[in-house]
C-alpha cells in the first residue's frame, strides 16, 4: 500500500488536547500523553495525575520504565516542582519544589536525571532523592529544552530563553554558548539529533519576528565528539582479585 493511501486513526477521547507524547521504550503498547496513559495502544485511557493541571514534560526511567518524572502547570498556567512516580503512574511524590520544565535521564546511568529552570539546571546523582544547582556559564533566561547528546552523555545541550543553545561538556558542571545566529527574541522549545547520524543538532523555535523568518526550525554542524566510556576501578580491582583467588584456587587443586 502506497504511504499516501494510508489514514490517521484518532485514538484520542478528550476535548483537551495533549501537549506531550511519550511511549515506553520496553512496551509500545503503553503511551502518556499529557496527564493520561494507556497500556493496549490508545484503545482506552486512564488519568494518571490527580490534579488539575497539565504535564509541562515527562520522562520514563529506560531501565525501570515504572520510574517516571514529570513537570507540571497548574491551573491559570503557574509551573511548579517536579513529581516522581515509582509504579507507572498510580501513585506520585513532589521532589522537587523549584520552577522547572524540561527533563531529560541519562541513558546510560538513569539514576542521573537533569531538570531545567531560571537561569539554572538541577542535576540529580540519586534519582531524584537529592539535587545540585548548575548554573556556571548559563545566562539569565528561562530553560525549556534540553537534550542529552547520544554519543557522549556528559554532553548535554540547553535551550535559553533569548539567549539561543548551550551546552556542557562535563555533565552540566560548566556551559558555554552553542553556536551563532540565534535572533535575541528567540526561545528554544525542543531540541533534537538524530542518533543514526549525530552530526546536526535541531533547534525547534518560537517568538522570533515572523516577517525575517526567526521562527521555525533550525540546524547547526556539531564539532566532532569522543564516545562515553564508563571505566569502573573498583569493579575492574573486584576482577583482578577474584582471578587470582581463582588462579590460586586452580593452583591448589593441580598441586592435591
Amino acid at each position: 500500500m502506497c504511504i499516501r493511501d494510508r489514514s490517521w486513526a484518532k485514538i484520542w477521547p478528550y476535548r483537551t488536547p495533549p501537549l506531550i507524547i511519550v511511549v515506553d521504550p520496553k512496551d509500545s503498547r503503553v503511551i502518556y500523553a499529557d496527564v493520561f496513559k494507556t497500556t493496549d495502544g490508545g484503545r482506552s485511557w486512564k488519568q494518571i495525575f490527580p490534579f488539575k493541571c497539565a504535564f509541562c514534560d515527562l520522562a520514563v526511567n529506560p531501565r525501570n520504565t515504572e520510574i517516571l518524572y514529570a513537570t507540571f502547570w497548574m491551573k491559570g498556567g503557574k509551573v511548579t516542582g517536579l513529581c516522581k512516580s515509582e509504579d507507572g503512574g498510580l501513585t506520585w511524590r513532589k521532589i522537587f519544589d523549584h520552577l522547572a520544565i524540561p527533563i531529560v535521564i541519562d541513558p546510560r546511568r538513569p539514576m542521573r536525571v537533569y531538570v531545567g529552570g531560571e537561569g539554572k539546571v538541577y542535576r540529580s546523582m540519586d534519582g531524584g532523592d537529592s539535587w545540585a544547582e548548575l548554573e556556571e556559564g548559563l545566562p539569565r533566561g528561562l530553560i525549556r529544552s534540553m537534550l542529552i547528546d547520544p554519543i557522549n552523555p556528559d554532553i548535554i545541550y540547553a535551550g535559553v530563553d533569548m539567549a539561543g543553545v548551550y551546552r556542557s561538556e562535563d555533565g552540566g558542571e560548566t556551559w558555554s554558548p552553542l553556536g551563532r545566529g540565534f535572533p535575541d527574541t528567540v526561545k528554544i522549545m525542543d531540541l533534537a539529533i538524530d542518533p543514526s547520524s549525530p552530526d546536526f543538532l535541531y533547534a525547534a523555535t518560537i517568538w522570533g519576528d515572523p516577517f525575517t523568518n526567526d521562527y521555525g526550525l533550525w540546524r547547526m554542524e556539531l564539532p566532532p565528539r569522543r564516545p562515553y566510556h564508563s571505566v569502573n576501578p573498583l569493579g575492574k580491582l573486584l576482577y583482578m582479585w577474584g582471578g587470582i583467588k581463582m588462579y590460586k584456587g586452580i593452583n591448589s587443586l593441580k598441586r592435591r
